[in-house]
C-alpha cells in the first residue's frame, strides 16, 4: 500500500539551501569583495590565463595573491579564476 507524502513546504526548501556551505565561486563571497583588496585565487582547471599583474600566466594548482580589480571580480564570475 503506497503512501502518499506532502511535498516540504517552501519554506523548508529555502532554509535547506541557506543552511548549505558557499562554494569558492559562491556570487555572495565575490560581492563582498571591496576592489583594492589583496585576495588569494587560483587559476580554474583547464585554464590558460595571463596574470595582469605580472604579464605572466597563472601556474596552475597554486594560489597567487591579487588585488580586487574590475578584471579579477570578472574573472571569478565567469569562472576562469577560483577564490581561495
Amino acid at each position: 500500500m503506497a503512501t502518499n507524502k506532502p511535498a516540504p513546504a517552501p519554506a523548508a526548501a529555502e532554509s535547506a539551501l541557506v543552511a548549505a556551505p558557499a562554494g569558492p565561486n559562491d556570487p555572495a563571497r565575490i560581492d563582498a569583495l571591496r576592489l583594492g583588496e589583496v585576495v588569494q585565487v587560483q587559476v580554474a582547471a583547464g585554464q590558460l590565463l595571463r596574470n595582469n599583474e605580472t604579464g605572466t600566466l597563472f601556474p596552475h594548482g597554486a594560489p597567487v595573491a591579487q588585488t580586487v580589480t574590475v578584471t579579477l571580480l570578472r574573472r571569478l564570475r565567469d569562472g576562469d579564476l577560483v577564490l581561495l
